[in-house]
């Protein structure tokens, strides 16, 4: 069994979307992993399950984890997850971890988030994929800030314990202070964005949801 947790339960940088699909026992009943070199990737098991195996493979489990984040970020309903060294991972989600439907998305990939149709999304990943969603514009941005406040603190804690500087030459240095910078950048532009539809953020507003379709 260690063996096939080890070859067959990965989740590594390159995955941009984890989301359930059909399968012989009904819907969303299987996994697909989208990479960032557009292959896919099919797995026998529901999303979740296969989370919570990948966590085991980081020598970890999915609930330690979900309480870390509730730690690091104080987001407790529909929190984002990571997978933690050799390189942290964090993925949000559109949906409670216990909605069938539930897709994480890697906070990396995500280029845009508009609004599709009634009570709808529709994201934009890199290289042109694209994925919709079943919440409001204005829920999915709250999910995908919280991914992002949860990527930066990730990267803060790092640089604050010295172990980017050990890790990196200056050059590499300079790059990820550029990703940071965008990380920010980001960040900003999601909290004007809600704050021109005169809805004021305050950081637990995804516990509190506006929609009944959330």
């Amino acid at each position: 069994m260690p063996q096939q947790i080890n070859t067959q339960h990965i989740i590594d940088a390159n995955v941009m979307l984890i989301k359930p699909i059909a399968g012989p026992d009904g819907v969303n009943t299987r996994t697909e992993l989208l990479y960032n070199n557009g292959k896919r990737k099919t797995k026998n098991m529901r999303p979740l399950r296969f989370i919570e195996y990948a966590c085991r493979h980081r020598y970890n489990t999915y609930p330690h984890i979900k309480a870390e984040v509730k730690t690091l970020i104080d987001v407790s309903s529909k929190p984002p997850f990571f997978l933690p060294d050799p390189q942290s991972l964090a993925f949000f989600s559109t949906h409670s971890d216990r909605v069938p439907e539930n897709c994480w998305i890697n906070v990396r990939y995500v280029q845009k988030i508009e609004h599709y149709k009634t009570s709808k999304s529709k994201v934009y990943l890199y290289g042109g994929h694209t994925l919709i969603v079943n919440v409001s514009e204005y829920t999915l941005r709250h999910q995908y800030q919280n991914g992002l406040h949860l990527a930066y603190t990730l990267i803060r804690q790092k640089i604050e314990s010295g172990e980017l500087i050990r890790k990196y030459d200056q050059t590499q240095h300079d790059e990820l202070v550029s990703v940071i910078r965008d990380f920010i950048s980001i960040f900003k532009e999601i909290r004007l964005a809600l704050m021109n539809e005169h809805r004021y953020y305050h950081p637990k507003i995804a516990e509190d949801p506006p929609y009944k379709n959330y």
